[in-house]
């Protein structure tokens, strides 16, 4: 892919604000950053006296590697030999005996009646149906309020978890003011200026205007999470004929359905392959990138334990996935499986082995 059909745009899209995903995720990522201080650094010890770069140099697991910043540095190498202190695996701990599964209310409507807020806030807590509406639409209107008091919490979401039974004559006509947001490839590709990212813009704006003016917001909201955890910028480079695709056929497709179907799906696709350059990965020169963010951001994540060595077989097992060029005619932008890029050779990521003998 030239810089020509990666396209250039001097003014990045200003993200729509995801307080209720950060919230979320904040305990996590807090938590995880405390388990490397702790490994680093243990408490009431003196900090040993060591650069970063010689953290970055033996460090062994992804998670002891300093900050995000310097993982990634540490970890996404294109090609060559794997330099590490120890190639033996520590064994990992026992997993915590799995709780008993059940609801602890029976009832979404149950839980709200039940939760008491006692962190400070300057919004009114007394609320259960605003409480609930702050976090799964993308905003309340009095209206709405009005709406899920007078059915219920339980009927409305039990509505909102099935989208298409919901009519949505407004902003399904936005939708459809912008006709290149749901445009295919080809299409997009007969329609605007190569490397241009007229389809994009178009979509970022007739999402907006799904999130603002949608009936089915629990959907929309997943939506947009789904687009932020499996990250294709549109707009974005590469993006410019296969980003709405991606977004349409991978995100919505599944927000509300399977995530193992939605991620096979996504590391098919042109739009994730290009923007990670997974599809310039090949067995001479093996690309990292996919094979990481695979383990460190849209699956297991670093507290697993995987390490360096897991990151290379991730990205080993990934080559031979191409997306097709300009030369392919009507054909270009698709993904392909190409046999003759694969690495062959014995693979294990954590638990997962395979004998990986051909093509």
């Amino acid at each position: 892919m030239t810089d020509e059909d990666a396209g250039v745009d001097t003014c990045d899209r200003a993200r729509w604000p995801r307080r209720a995903v950060l919230a979320g995720l904040a305990g996590a990522g807090l938590a995880a950053t405390a388990g490397v201080a702790d490994r680093i650094a243990p408490p009431g010890a003196a900090p040993p006296e060591r650069d970063l770069a010689d953290v970055r140099r033996t460090a062994e697991r992804p998670a002891d590697a300093a900050g995000f910043a310097s993982r990634d540095e540490s970890y996404a190498r294109s090609a060559g030999p794997i330099e590490r202190a120890s190639a033996v695996r520590q064994p990992a701990p026992a997993p915590a005996p799995a709780p008993t599964p059940g609801p602890e209310f029976p009832t979404a409507a149950a839980a709200a009646a039940a939760t008491e807020v006692t962190v400070a806030t300057i919004l009114d807590p007394a609320d259960p149906v605003v409480h609930l509406l702050r976090r799964t639409t993308f905003g309340p209107t009095p209206e709405l309020v009005a709406m899920v008091h007078a059915v219920g919490i339980d009927a409305w979401l039990e509505s909102q978890l099935a989208p298409g039974t919901i009519p949505d004559p407004e902003a399904d006509a936005i939708w459809a003011a912008f006709p290149l947001a749901s445009a295919d490839p080809p299409t997009i590709r007969a329609s605007v200026e190569r490397a241009r990212w007229d389809a994009m813009n178009d979509h970022s704006t007739a999402t907006m205007a799904r999130q603002v003016w949608s009936n089915r917001q629990l959907f929309e909201v997943m939506v947009d999470f789904w687009a932020n955890h499996l990250n294709v910028p549109t707009p974005g480079p590469g993006g410019w004929d296969v980003g709405p695709a991606y977004q349409n056929d991978v995100i919505r497709r599944h927000a509300l359905g399977t995530f193992s179907d939605m991620l096979v799906d996504a590391v098919r696709h042109p739009a994730l392959l290009r923007y990670l350059t997974a599809a310039q990965s090949t067995k001479e020169s093996v690309n990292e990138n996919l094979g990481r963010e695979l383990l460190e951001l849209h699956t297991v994540g670093v507290a697993s334990g995987y390490t360096e060595d897991d990151v290379r077989n991730s990205a080993y097992i990934l080559t031979g996935r191409t997306v097709l060029g300009r030369d392919a005619g009507d054909d270009e932008s698709t993904f392909r499986y190409d046999p003759d890029k694969h690495w062959v050779g014995p693979v294990t990521v954590l638990d997962f082995h395979h004998d990986n003998s051909t093509a």
